[in-house]
This record gives C-alpha cells, structure tokens and sequence, in this order.
C-alpha cells in the first residue's frame, strides 16, 4: 500500500514534469496562457514540497519507526531537538530539504523578476533551467525511498529504533546542515540565470549577485560550525582533516568566492562576459559534484564524513560499485555530467554566434581571476588524485600544498587591492616588497628549520592583512557617507588573512610530547608537551545498558590533573570515551570526547583511547593561533552579512 510521503514525492514527481513541458512550451510558442499557468504550478510544488517535509518531520517527532529512515536514524529517548535534525540527517531528507529550498529561491526570484523585468524570455529561461534541475531531484527522491516500511526482523531486534549516531547528537550538527542546504540552493539562481543569459546574449547579472553573496555567506558559516564541531565535540583531531567532504565544500567556497570576484573585475555593468557565465553556471555543478561526493564516501579510502568502510579495488571500480548499488546516486551523477555538457555548449553556443561580447579585463584583476582558477585545479586534482590515500597521506600532502596556493592567491588579491587604492606605479613598488618578503620568509624559514615556503605564505598573508586592514581604515574614514559593502569586502579579505595565517601555523607548529602524538602511560604517570604537564590521576570504567538513544555498554573517563609551568590548571579535569563490549573480548570505541584548555596564543588538546590493562593511550598536542582563527571565521562571516543587502541601482540596471 502507497503511503502517504511516497504519494505526495509522487506528485511532486509529476508536477515538475509539468512545470517543465509548460516551460518548454512557453519557451517554443510565447503562449501568455502558458506563461500564466506557469507560478500556479511552481507554487502548487511548493506547497507539496513543503507538505511532505512536514510529514516526514511529524514521523520523526512521533518516533513512528515502522518507516524505515525513522528507524535508522531515530529512536523512542531520543530529544526533540535531534529528532529534528535526523529528519535531514541522511540522504533522503537532505535532498527533499534542499528541493525546497532550491524551489523557495527559484520562486522568489522568478516571481520578482516577473514583476520588474522587460526580458520575459530570460525569465522562461531561468523558469525551464530549474525546472528540470527540481525534476531531476525529484527522481532523485523517488529512488531514496524515503518512506518505504521498516522490515519485521529490524523491529523485532530494535523495536523503539536503531537510533542516532553519537557525534551527531550535538546542536551543531542540527544547525549546520540546514545552512550548508540554504548554501546549495541559493546557487540554483546564479546557474539558472547564467545559463539564461548565453542564451539570450544578456550580460547584465547584478540582479543574480546578492544570491550568489548568500550563497557565499551560508556556504562559510556552514564550513566554520562545521571546523568548531569536529574540534571540540569529536575525536577528529582537529578542526580540519581535508576529507573529501571537507574538500569538496571548499571547492564550491573557492568557486562562489570566483564567482563574486569575476563580476567585480569585468569593467563597467551589463558587460560580464562569457567566462564569468560559465562560473556562475559552475556553481550548481560544484553543489552537484559536493552533494556526490557526500552520498559516495565511499569511493574514497577515506571520508570520516562516511560511517561505512569503501568496498574493495581500486578508485574506478569503487565508483562503479557505488554507482550501481544506488540507482539516486547514478541519477545524480547523470545530472552532474549533463550539467557540465550544458555549461560548455551554451558557452560554445553564445562564443560561436557571438551573442555575448564582453570587454577584457583589465591585466591586474585578471591576475585574481587566474590564481582563483588555479587554486579550484589544484584543490581538485588533489581530491581526486587521493582517491587511494590513506587519511594521515592524504592530510600531509593537502596540508603542505594548499597554503602554498592560497599564499598565490593572497598575492594576486594584494596586488589587486594595491592597484584599486594607489595605481599600477605603486603597485609595482610592493609587488617587489611583497617577493622580498617571501625570499626573506624563505630564509628565516630554513635556518629556523620550519619549512621555508609556508614561511614565506605567511609573510604574504601579514602583507596582505595589513593592506585588508589599510582598505578597511580608508573605506570608513576617506569617505563622505560610508559605504557598508565596501567595508564587508575589506573585513572578508582581513578575515581571509587571518583564517590562512591561523591554519598554516595552527597545523605546522604544533607540540607532541616526545614519545610522539599518541603515548601509552599507565595510570599515575605524567606527560610533557610544551610547558604543560598532564598527569592521569584514575581510570572510571562504568557499564550500562544499551538504550535505543546510544548503542554503547562501556563508558570510560579518565581523570586528569594539567598544569603548566608549575601552575595548577585543571584538577579533576575529565574525558569520557563511550564504547561496546561484545562480550567476546572485542571493544568498539562508539564515540570520543575531546578536551580542549584555551588559551591566550595556543591551545591544549587532548584525547585518549583505552590501552592495555591498566593504561590509557593519551593523545596531547599544543595548537597555536587557534583564537586567531576563530577570529577570522568570525570576520568572515560578519563581512559576509555586510556585502548581501540588495541595492535599488542594482535591480534598476538589470
């Protein structure tokens, strides 16, 4: 018997086969009586887009575990306030929560460009792209099987639900994905739009902007909740482990941040040109390829994002184990590619007929639009050259190789900043300063014994923080009436700064003990890194039941003592790892606790896992800057509220 969440996907199912042949037939004939029907529908989506969320949220809220994803992902004692945020936990709720808010953004921006907008055909355009892009999502949805019945045997084994991963129970995981969804979506409105104008030969985009700044500012509060959480709730390490998750988010962070940048740096309005349409189509298809590669973890030999182990054999046939075992996951490669094949021939189409003919920019901001292009190369090649890397090979040469990008891309952003304030004759002088600083970074580098390129990418990145920081005092004190947008954009590139300089420090200079990152002690002994001393005064082993809220039977803490340079810090300090004892001598760490002493320059981190006997194998590293990048993220995202207001010239224009 159909159920009520599979009829209404359905539906949607059907409508958007509808919104797309009206669409199309408006697109052919220009039939007004199309082209009025065409919001109803859009609208009557909505509507039972928004419907079945509900529902399924109702499902979740009332643990009704006969539905197989509420079963999986929830359970009777779990809180409300994570049986929310399991509602969008998996596959299937994340692409119906994304559906809707990629058909919110496309409503909105459709039905106020109707309004205000002469170009009814750019209008269609946009109407058809999206339409196709929800249908897509919609078979997509049909095949996630979101509400098909849970099996007797998984009822019978647990009947109140299998319940929700550990590390998932936090706030942050309830928060940071609906950001991350309302990143994706906003991007629907630069691709659709894009695709429209090297059809149409239109160049004008300012009206696609502020979606774009959303997108940006949604995309960088999601990757930061995301570094906050893995650092201080789970045992990752740290705050950054280049995943392919991690990495794939900041391609599409590099590709908005392209994206922004090209529209800035083509001279004069309406004449954005070809290249830069071709970016604002790649957005959506960087929001495809991340939502791929989250859903297919398992290509990958790694990906903690990923809470399965990769089949066998090498990347290739990875790929094609996964593509054949999820038949959503083919129908998302499938739009991917088809996406991508869209891009270019609507761009060889507008070159070839020349319906778009945009000035050249100018030699110095071409300069950031290039180094933008190498950086998002780089960062892929390196994702999907390590396919086959262990995680620690894959970290070491991601982190080793990626500041040494960013430090170019910083460069190129200096000179441009440099060429904006004082003219290409001054900006030749510090181009100059800026190499040689780098060959002098270099050198203090290596007779330091620190590596002498990352020096020198530092040294460029405080070259570059003083200049955000010289923009930031001109645009709020060399003006007659303070332009807000302006000071956003010098708090982003500080923020920027801020968060390169943080990351190259916080991961390069960091403090084991001497026994290395990871020490087996027994109870009683002391660890030194750095100034600190930690002593592990016991060991508390406690045995409880299982419950459907958290599948472990063994909680240890270890209770610690910390100080530094003699000074007590934390006396009673505690950790508390969560494991399963299968009763047949195999322990299973289910969830780790991290501790985390702030300070003023570093900080002090902390974990352990159960050792031999007695002992414990405690994990102590110092890690500097860290306030110092948590600074930056938060510039980040306070330059990112700044740049997104919708400005009455911008809509004029369009």
């Amino acid at each position: 018997m159909t159920s009520i969440g599979e009829f209404a996907i359905g539906a949607v199912t059907l409508l958007a086969l509808l919104m797309v042949i009206i669409d199309l037939i408006v697109l052919r004939t220009g039939s007004a009586r199309m082209r009025y029907w065409s919001p109803w529908i859009w609208s009557l989506t909505l509507i039972v887009l928004v419907l079945t969320f509900l529902y399924l949220i109702f499902l979740f809220l009332t643990n009704d575990v006969s539905f197989l994803y509420v079963w999986s992902r929830s359970s009777s004692d779990l809180d409300a306030f994570y049986k929310l945020g399991s509602a969008y936990s998996g596959a299937g709720g994340s692409t119906l929560f994304t559906t809707i808010l990629i058909a919110l953004f496309a409503w909105y921006y459709i039905r106020s460009e109707r309004r205000v907008s002469g170009h009814a055909r750019t209008v269609d355009l946009v109407s058809f792209s999206v339409s196709l892009v929800i249908f897509g999502l919609a078979i997509i949805l049909l095949l996630s099987n979101i509400f098909v019945p849970t099996d007797a045997s998984r009822l019978v084994q647990f009947p109140n639900g299998f319940g929700l991963t550990p590390s998932l129970q936090t706030w942050e995981m309830v928060v940071h994905p609906p950001v991350v969804f309302l990143g994706y979506a906003a991007c629907i409105v630069p691709f659709a739009g894009a695709a429209a104008n090297l059809v149409t030969g239109r160049r004008e985009t300012k009206n696609i902007l502020p979606y774009a700044r959303m997108a940006w500012l949604m995309i960088t509060l999601g990757i930061g909740i995301g570094a906050w959480w893995s650092y201080y709730e789970v045992g990752w390490g740290g705050y950054w482990g280049w995943d392919p998750v991690e990495t794939a988010s900041l391609i599409l962070w590099v590709f908005l941040t392209f994206y922004l940048h090209s529209a800035r740096s083509d001279s004069g309005p309406g004449n954005e040109s070809i290249g830069h349409q071709m970016i604002g189509m790649s957005l959506f298809i960087a929001v495809l390829f991340t939502i791929f590669v989250t859903r297919s973890g398992k290509v990958w030999l790694f990906a903690v994002h990923t809470y399965s182990a990769s089949t066998p054999g090498d990347a290739g046939s990875r790929l094609i184990s996964v593509l054949s075992g999820s038949q959503s996951v083919l129908v998302l490669f499938m739009m991917l590619l088809i996406a991508i094949i869209a891009m270019i021939v609507l761009a060889w189409w507008a070159k070839r007929y020349e319906m778009a003919k945009g000035r050249m920019m100018e030699p110095v901001p071409a300069l950031a639009t290039g180094m933008f292009l190498v950086c998002l190369i780089v960062l892929l090649l390196l994702l999907l050259k390590n396919t086959d890397a262990s995680t620690t090979s894959n970290y070491l040469e991601l982190t080793s190789k990626v500041p040494l990008v960013f430090a170019a891309l910083s460069f190129a952003l200096i000179v441009c900043m440099s060429y904006s304030r004082f003219g290409w004759k001054r900006t030749r002088t510090i181009i100059l300063i800026i190499a040689l600083a780098a060959v002098a970074g270099s050198i203090i580098g290596y007779v330091s014994g620190w590596d002498p390129f990352l020096t020198a990418a530092i040294l460029i990145a405080i070259i570059g923080l003083v200049m955000g920081l010289m923009r930031l005092v001109a645009s709020l004190t060399k003006v007659k009436r303070i332009r807000w947008r302006a000071v956003g954009s010098s708090v982003i590139h500080i923020g920027s700064m801020l968060v390169l300089i943080a990351y190259i420090v916080s991961t390069s200079f960091q403090s084991t003990p001497a026994a290395g990152d990871r020490t087996s002690i027994n109870i009683g002994d002391t660890v030194h890194v750095d100034d600190y001393a930690i002593s592990v005064q016991s060991l508390e082993k406690g045995s409880y039941v299982p419950t459907p809220s958290h599948s472990y039977n063994l909680v240890l803490t270890a209770h610690l003592t910390i100080a530094k340079g003699g000074t007590l810090l934390g006396d009673g300090s505690v950790i508390t790892n969560y494991y399963y004892d299968d009763g047949n001598g195999t322990v299973t760490k289910v969830n780790g606790e991290v501790l985390v002493l702030n300070g003023v320059t570093e900080d002090l981190y902390l974990e352990f896992d159960q050792g031999a006997s007695s002992d414990i194998v405690l994990s102590a590293k110092t890690v500097p800057m860290m306030n110092l990048l948590w600074a930056g993220a938060i510039l980040l995202g306070l330059g990112g509220i700044m740049v997104i207001p919708y400005q009455k010239d911008e809509r004029s224009k369009a």
